[in-house]
């Protein structure tokens, strides 16, 4: 979500609309870190390895300010996963913030362990699926045909957990049993977490968190205002719950 408030609000570009939610991280990204450091305050001074184009750069300054440690006492090093986790398996960084399966990885290292993960920051880091804005306006049954699509996909994954597991893991070439523990860490959001995730007034919902992802790019220099929350089209999922061929407002 935080990276989509930069493709939907950036700079150049065609406009984008979010037409649904897909899944939230809950514990499939974190910061983990070597023998010794075992809070986010024992970072100060230290080598941390940190993507900062990706949505790993709003979690990580979103868990740093609520344990009141500044950025600029750590020692940042940008680089991209696949480098991070050759460097933290080295022992050239103290800390890493990744993402699955990096994060597992890093972890299996003797000593090291994740201090903090998505798990411990609900609705931070959320995938939503974007459509330009032009192609929805011009056909918005196909954008409640989406949703409706991954609502019956999500439905058909709870239901049958090992036939899933087995195609996504054949898609990434790891073992069924990997995905199954890779997927703990995620939450997919199906026909009833979209309709509570698009309601303004559930605490924690999709504006709240777009406001958030905006006030932080708009202080990076990456989008220039935030305050237009047109970018979020909630009448797609209205009007797949409510059936075929109905879009409201």
């Amino acid at each position: 979500m935080c990276s989509t408030a930069r493709c939907c609000t950036g700079r150049g570009g065609a406009p984008g609309v979010v037409l649904f939610a897909l899944a939230e991280s809950a514990g499939g990204d974190g910061i983990v870190a070597q023998p010794g450091l075992d809070s986010l305050a024992d970072l100060s001074g230290r080598v941390v390895g940190l993507h900062k184009s990706s949505t790993s750069y709003f979690f990580f300054l979103t868990a740093l300010e609520r344990a009141g440690v500044d950025e600029e006492n750590l020692r940042v090093r940008e680089m991209l996963s696949e480098d991070m986790t050759r460097a933290f398996l080295a022992g050239e960084l103290d800390a890493a913030v990744t993402w699955q399966p990096w994060l597992e990885r890093m972890a299996r290292r003797p000593g090291a362990h994740v201090l903090v993960s998505s798990r411990d920051f609900p609705r931070t880091i959320v995938d939503v699926l974007v459509m330009r804005k032009q192609m929805a306006d011009d056909a918005p049954q196909v954008c409640m045909g989406l949703a409706r699509a991954w609502f019956d996909a999500v439905d058909w994954m709870q239901s049958h957990p090992v036939e899933a597991n087995a195609i996504i893991g054949d898609a990434l070439g790891i073992a069924p049993n990997r995905v199954a523990d890779m997927l703990a860490g995620v939450r997919f959001l199906g026909r009833e977490e979209n309709r509570e995730f698009l309601a303004r007034s559930r605490p924690g919902n999709i504006f709240e968190v777009a406001d958030r992802a905006g006030r932080f790019w708009t202080q990076r220099g990456f989008i220039d205002s935030h305050a237009n929350r047109g970018f979020i089209a909630p009448e797609y999922v209205s009007g797949a719950l409510r059936g075929p061929d109905r879009v409201g407002r």
